[in-house]
């Protein structure tokens, strides 16, 4: 009997369900040194600068994460949320209010207006209005982790695969368009598995996640062309043009016009001096090096030049060959901010692909690589190469010719006449 009236006093107290222990499905690393964590877990229960709760448009708490944030953060909360909703009105799909966290361990609580899920055409851009928003005011709050529930698919009835792909979307943008935000971590966290495991699948699918764009190639950005436009990158210094280096093969393989464009140019810092040596072959000069021996590089410069390069790469649908600068050619060479520059570039929702022409072996242990190009064949034999012997003839077999002729047919007799074989009648 007392088993039994402890398992009812359990059932019915709501207030003092045992939460699960966390677990962390999985950390993937974003450009910028991000982090994105997918956890099964409670939401109430992350100690971090901010989280996210989603709301009704007068700000009520009857259900889902909602009611948990209020049952376990105390009335204060209601009390700020009222006030709010006496002062500015109700609230429009998208937008957000902050408040205290009352007893939760997290240090403020980020009110989302998500609407109820009709079909789509409407809800879609709220929930990515929402979401964004969230982070932006975590970013003016310096929270370094947020974390956030899958807003929308417990009690709004968006499908899982929905809220997750706009979500995702509405992080990648927010990144994207504030490199310089405070936010290093962001916690996706879902008290349910399968919807936890919803979350993990998109984020590890996603090409700005995989950062599949930035490729890394030993062969010289001369020789590896493709498709119909193509820009050489290459990072130079304000002087002269040089027959060393990409500089010789570029003057080599197509010849001075490069050259021509460069020494009448001005050289001021972040120019980007591009000229056409080919049919779908461009050079392009970034000036993001200072003058010196060795040179160094010009952060600044290096960011106002890519951005160029990324709009009229986009513009014209280019492929990237960034020629990467050898680590003794430039003094003091920081590589990883370099490569940082470029995933922040030319990175995003829809990420551009960049070949980085590399000689450093460490780059190849650091960086994904290239796939290998494909090698044209010469339908013609070589002449210096002999033809293969033709294969021995195989001795005859008696038997096994009585075996091929059908049964009560006799087998040909050799006679002067030649015998034409027919084909088979189709």
């Amino acid at each position: 009997l007392k088993l039994q009236f402890l398992y009812f006093i359990g059932l019915f107290n709501t207030n003092k369900r045992m939460p699960e222990p966390r677990e962390v499905l999985s950390e993937t690393k974003l450009p910028g040194d991000r982090t994105i964590s997918v956890v099964k877990g409670e939401i109430t229960l992350e100690a971090v600068g901010a989280i996210g709760c989603p709301a009704s448009e007068t700000l009520e708490y009857s259900d889902g994460i909602a009611w948990d944030v209020l049952d376990r953060g105390g009335n204060i909360i209601r009390d700020e949320t009222d006030m709010c909703i006496a002062k500015s009105g109700i609230l429009k799909p998208g937008e957000c209010v902050v408040s205290s966290s009352g007893r939760l361990p997290c240090s403020h609580v980020i009110h989302c207006v998500i609407p109820q899920w009709r079909g789509g055409e409407t809800e879609q851009p709220a929930l990515h209005s929402a979401t964004l928003n969230c982070l932006k005011q975590a970013s003016k709050l310096k929270c370094p982790v947020i974390a956030l529930p899958p807003m929308g698919a417990v009690t709004k009835g968006y499908p899982r695969t929905v809220a997750a792909d706009v979500m995702w979307k509405a992080i990648c943008d927010f990144f994207h368009d504030h490199p310089s935000s405070p936010i290093s971590t962001v916690v996706l966290i879902a008290r349910g598995r399968n919807t936890a495991l919803c979350f993990k699948k998109t984020v590890e699918n996603n090409p700005f996640t995989k950062q599949n764009y930035i490729l890394y190639s030993q062969q010289w950005a001369t020789e590896n062309l493709t498709g119909s436009s193509n820009l050489i990158v290459h990072l130079v210094a304000p002087g002269s043009w040089s027959s060393k280096g990409l500089m010789g093969r570029l003057t080599k393989r197509f010849g001075s016009e490069a050259a021509v464009a460069f020494d009448k140019s001005d050289h001021w810092p972040g120019e980007v001096i591009s000229t056409k040596v080919a049919t779908g072959v461009f050079s392009v000069a970034v000036v993001a090096m200072k003058k010196g021996d060795p040179p160094t590089i010009d952060m600044t410069s290096l960011q106002k030049g890519l951005s160029f390069v990324e709009k009229n790469a986009r513009k014209y649908n280019s492929a990237i060959h960034f020629h990467r600068p050898s680590q003794g050619s430039i003094q003091g060479l920081n590589w990883s901010a370099v490569h940082n520059a470029l995933c922040e570039t030319f990175g995003g929702p829809h990420p551009l692909r960049v070949i980085v022409c590399s000689s450093e072996a460490t780059d190849f242990e650091k960086y994904p690589l290239a796939p290998a190009p494909r090698r044209e064949f010469s339908r013609s034999p070589s002449p210096s190469k002999k033809k293969p012997p033709s294969p021995k003839a195989k001795p005859f077999d008696k038997e096994k010719e009585k075996r091929k002729q059908p049964s009560g047919e006799e087998s040909p007799k050799k006679t002067g006449a030649t015998i034409k074989k027919l084909k088979p009648d189709p």
